[in-house]
């Protein structure tokens, strides 16, 4: 899972122009609907990475948010349905679907757990305050041992074990 971590970035409505996971850095290019829109791909080139920073993939499911109320009518008890949606782990995102492209050179901090990153490491230990991550093809942000891509894509900025929140490049 990624989600912002200050309210400082960039956010534009794009459409997946193919399956990918949230997370994944994005390329763009026109919907060719007529409408104006972008759709957004994998990015997996050198020359992917806009010249206005990285750009990932952000998705949350409408069914990811449905309640169950469990107390009497009118009552402020609920749980939330943990049968739909993401409920942790790597959120797939369809072909087609409309999702938000978030990110921006220099400006968004961006909080990501570890189904987020390339190899999907078990530990966030190597993810140290000050390191500089870069991109696999797969799209995914890696570190400088696995990238295939010598694209900087992010810097990081906090560790607390669990997560860690990056500044995009």
């Amino acid at each position: 899972m990624i989600h912002p971590a200050s309210d400082k970035y960039l956010a534009f409505s794009v459409v997946a122009g193919e399956a990918m996971e949230q997370g994944s850095v994005l390329r763009f290019t026109d919907l060719n609907d007529g409408t104006g829109r972008m759709q957004a791909f994998i990015a997996n080139a050198t020359a992917d990475v806009s010249e206005f920073g990285t750009f990932m993939a952000y998705y949350i499911s409408p069914d990811s948010q449905d309640t169950e109320f469990t107390g009497a009518p009118q009552s402020t008890t609920f749980t939330l349905n943990t049968d739909t949606g993401i409920s942790g782990g790597t959120h797939t995102i369809a072909s087609g679907t409309e999702i938000a492209a978030i990110g921006g050179a220099k400006v968004a901090l961006v909080r990501m757990d570890r189904n987020s990153l390339y190899l999907t490491p078990t530990t966030l230990v190597s993810y140290t305050p000050g390191l500089n991550l870069k991109l696999h093809t797969s799209g995914r942000i890696c570190l400088d041992a696995n990238d295939d891509l010598d694209v900087l894509t992010a810097k990081v900025i906090e560790n607390d074990g669990a997560t860690i929140v990056v500044l995009l490049a």
